[in-house]
């Protein structure tokens, strides 16, 4: 009883003053980001203050339904979406086990045995044996070791969700971008059966001339290669088209070809809008799922330095046992059979040719590493919106020159055809002025896209696509 006595003073003793975890605590990194941004928006695109409505729905600023449904049906049926909820699962395990390892453990035994003596002496040649007991160990945190373990495992737990949250971000980004480019192969099919269309037509207009004796042959000729040229258009976009599409089902979790009858019909490339919620770039840091999820791996692996340390010193464990043991099992619960042993055990490695020193100096060095990695995604997230918003501001005004150009040629070959019909121009000058109008209406179809796609890389860049999914304890 005086043992126990001492054990229980010892511990708490030890659970009140003697436990003080090692290593540094984690700080998180300061940034010395800029209040705005570099990029200055050429009119007359916008930027606006944060708005964590728009951002975190983006793709709805399109005002696309089919768009919003395929990002709906990409978060509920990607299978790397579901990839992700699956790690963020195993870490979360991985962290109760690490919180498991602070707690008393308590294990049962029980054995019943015959031994056989072979010595004749012995009326009984046979002994029987019962037992049965229980044993509990306890390591005491002194230093903070398991402590600085369970701090790691939550922060690589935090890590993992930022993890799912980044892979939503890339998953809705690439969705609407593949859908952007689809619209925009649809758009250009129409516009090369339009110029299908018209050189059909001027190919019977030259060899209308010719018969009636005012064209060349050579015009005919010119029309004729040229038409079937155009033809071939057709056969590239047939395959682009195709290729969207069954990214688009790959993405939403489906089979290719499963999306081919909701999408077969032609729609307008989605409208882009003249503003942004760009916010500034505080707004960016906080949001952003790579940026976080490095910051969380960093306070994981300044943990880990602690943990290391811990090992410097002694650890102090608290064992006790109750036993039963007989010879009779009849008796194996009496008073008698019962014993128990309870009391304190203190290892320390006081010689181990540097290891643990070494090890420490390896959680360290791999700390700074992480801090460098944390950085470095700071600056490229800094880079990447920049880029998204030069590229988004120049190509939407790219897409009103485009417009006007497109306007004009348009013009330009209504004028030019109708004095080739009348004999007053050139075939020369008939299919210059269409190939001048087809190419800028199919520029600005592009243009159009990739002012649409670069709206979209904006948006990925500041982090947006995942604010508005729950994804807290969703199960895949």
């Amino acid at each position: 009883m005086t043992l126990l006595r001492i054990s229980m003073y010892l511990f708490v003793v030890l659970s009140v003053f003697g436990c003080a975890s090692v290593g540094r605590d984690y700080v998180r990194p300061g940034s010395n980001l800029p209040a705005g941004w570099h990029t200055v928006l050429n009119n007359p695109v916008k930027a606006e203050a944060d708005n964590p409505q728009i951002v975190s729905k983006w793709w709805t600023v399109y005002g696309d339904d089919k768009l919003n449904r395929l990002v709906g049906m990409t978060v509920d049926g990607n299978l790397d979406l579901k990839k992700a909820y699956a790690a963020l699962a195993a870490s979360r395990a991985k962290l109760g086990m690490t919180e498991a390892d602070g707690k008393p453990n308590l294990s049962a035994s029980a054995s019943a045995k015959g031994t056989y003596y072979g010595d004749d002496s012995l009326s009984d040649r046979t002994l029987d044996s019962y037992s049965a007991g229980f044993d509990s160990t306890w390591e005491i945190d002194l230093f903070g070791g398991v402590r600085r373990s369970v701090e790691a495992a939550s922060a690589d737990a935090e890590a993992s969700k930022e993890a799912l949250h980044d892979v939503l971000v890339s998953l809705t980004a690439e969705t609407a971008k593949n859908y952007i480019a689809l619209r925009v192969a649809q758009n250009n099919m129409v516009y090369t059966e339009q110029d299908i269309a018209i050189k059909s037509e001027l190919y019977n207009i030259a060899n209308w001339k010719y018969e009636a004796g005012t064209g060349s042959e050579a015009d005919v000729k010119t029309a004729l290669y040229a038409l079937e040229y155009a033809k071939t258009g057709l056969n590239d976009l047939r395959t682009e088209i195709a290729g969207y599409m069954n990214r688009l089902a790959v993405l939403t979790g489906q089979t290719p070809g499963s999306l081919d009858e909701t999408l077969r019909t032609v729609h307008p490339v989605p409208l882009v809008p003249v503003t942004a919620a760009v916010g500034v770039p505080a707004d960016m840091l906080r949001r952003r799922p790579d940026v976080r999820q490095a910051e969380r791996e960093l306070a994981a692996q300044t943990a880990r330095v602690g943990v290391a340390e811990a090992d410097r010193y002694p650890k102090l464990t608290l064992s006790g046992t109750i036993g039963l043991s007989s010879t009779q099992f009849g008796s194996l619960f009496e008073t008698d059979s019962a014993s128990a042993s309870i009391g304190p055990s203190l290892t320390w490695k006081l010689f181990d040719f540097g290891a643990i020193k070494n090890n420490i100096k390896v959680q360290d060095e791999t700390r700074k590493q992480y801090l460098a990695a944390y950085e470095s995604a700071v600056l490229t997230a800094m880079e990447e919106s920049e880029n998204a918003m030069k590229s988004y501001s120049e190509e939407y005004a790219k897409t009103l020159q485009l417009a006007k150009a497109a306007d004009a040629a348009k013009d330009a070959y209504d004028l030019t055809k109708n004095s080739y019909g009348a004999g007053l121009s050139d075939y020369t000058d008939v299919m210059s002025a269409q190939q001048a109008y087809i190419s800028y209406t199919k520029q600005l179809s592009a243009s159009k896209g990739a002012a649409g796609t670069d709206l979209v890389a904006l948006y990925k860049a500041l982090g947006g696509g995942w604010e508005s999914i729950e994804t807290g304890e969703k199960d895949k």
